[in-house]
């Protein structure tokens, strides 16, 4: 199961988003934990920021399996929408064409992350302006956090964020017309069907300091869910 181990680097391995781990990793978490726990109990899922993302993509394609597997679903400052960030430079950088600061790797964080340079610094620049919306800002305080950064994730993810925030609704990730077509038999990516989530128990909580996460976008999809 790959989210019970550190993916290798190879460009298939990275060829994911929120969706693959809603979709397939955490599934494959819940029927670990119950055929570990060898009865009928239900699981409690605690999500934070993006991965509250990929099991809100698990509920809408699977939804009558969380329900028979979880007991609720708690939320901390769920990414849904990106329609009122809180950081300016958060907002360029999604502004960009793409996320591709290096167009020979597939993955964030690939290096060790107290080393400095220019292989990553346009990373940590992301990584330190979601913590303190400020780039200038505590940079010695940087190396720090990222020296526990766990796996890192792929561009894929950071490119499917920018969908979300450039569509202003939660989009399912654009291969282009092409693949698209394969996929969705449409030139556009269909949304997520919010109608989908149904009879699952959802607690969310949301802090009023986060840099991506405003309280607006969490009632937007706080009303979705109702």
């Amino acid at each position: 199961m790959s989210a019970l181990k550190r993916r290798s680097r190879t460009d298939l391995n990275w060829n994911f988003s929120f969706h693959e781990i809603g979709v397939f990793d955490i599934p494959q978490v819940i029927k670990y934990l119950m055929n570990y726990i060898h009865n009928d109990n239900q699981c409690i899922l605690f999500a934070h920021s993006i991965g509250a993302t990929a099991i809100l993509s698990g509920l809408c394609e699977l939804s009558e399996f969380y329900q028979k597997n979880t007991k609720c679903i708690v939320f901390f400052n769920p990414i849904c929408v990106l329609n009122h960030i809180n950081s300016l430079y958060i907002i360029e950088q999604l502004q960009k064409s793409s996320f591709d600061f290096n167009s020979n790797k597939k993955e964030v964080f690939p290096y060790i992350p107290y080393e400095d340079n220019d292989n990553n610094k346009e990373e940590k620049n992301i990584f330190r302006s979601v913590l303190f919306n400020d780039i200038s800002s505590n940079i010695d305080r940087v190396n720090v956090y990222l020296s526990h950064y766990p796996n890192g994730s792929s561009f894929q993810m950071c490119n499917h964020l920018k969908q979300i925030f450039t569509s202003k609704t939660f989009i399912k990730y654009d291969y282009e017309i092409s693949l698209n077509k394969m996929i969705y038999h449409s030139e556009k990516p269909p949304e997520y069907n919010m109608n989908n989530i149904s009879k699952v128990k959802i607690l969310m909580y949301v802090g009023l300091e986060d840099k991506l996460i405003n309280i607006s976008d969490t009632r937007w999809l706080r009303d979705k869910l109702q």
